[in-house]
Parts: structure tokens; sequence; C-alpha cells
């Protein structure tokens, strides 16, 4: 069965869908932040939007060597103009 068009005039629905994602998205970035901050004795900030999280990962990702995390380092450099 095609879920095409299963939403059509259902704006709630989708949008629900993108926050739920989104929000697990950021709890990952928090557990990423969390072993970040502690591999690199930085110390954590709280209550930042999910861009500076991302912008913060990113520095300390070459604060401990990026080359030791190319992965992440990629990925978090991807993500960094989907959500300025």
């Amino acid at each position: 069965m095609t879920t095409m068009g299963a939403f059509e005039g259902d704006l709630v629905r989708p949008l629900g869908f993108v926050t739920l994602h989104f929000a697990h998205a950021e709890g990952r970035l928090d557990e990423v932040l969390k072993a970040l901050v502690q591999a690199s004795g930085s110390t954590e900030r709280k209550n930042q939007s999910f861009g500076l999280k991302v912008g913060e990962a990113i520095q300390l990702v070459a604060k401990i060597g990026a080359e030791r995390l190319p992965g992440l380092a990629a990925v978090l450099e991807e993500a960094r103009p989907l959500v300025e």
C-alpha cells in the first residue's frame, strides 16, 4: 500500500513527524556533545539552540583531533547549514 497522498490536506501530522525526528536527533546530539565535552576536558554549556550545539560539537571535534573522528566531523559539517 502506498502512503503517497495519505496526508494530503493534513499539515499537522507531517509536522508532528518532523518534530519527533528532530527531537530524536537533538537527543543524540546531546549525547555526542556530552562525550566530546568529557573527552576534551571542556565545560558543558546548557540551553543552546540545535545550530549552536552543532557548532560547539564541530569545535570540540577539532580540539580533540578531527583525524581521530573523521566520520563525525564530516556529518557535523554537513548538518551545520541545515540547522543554522
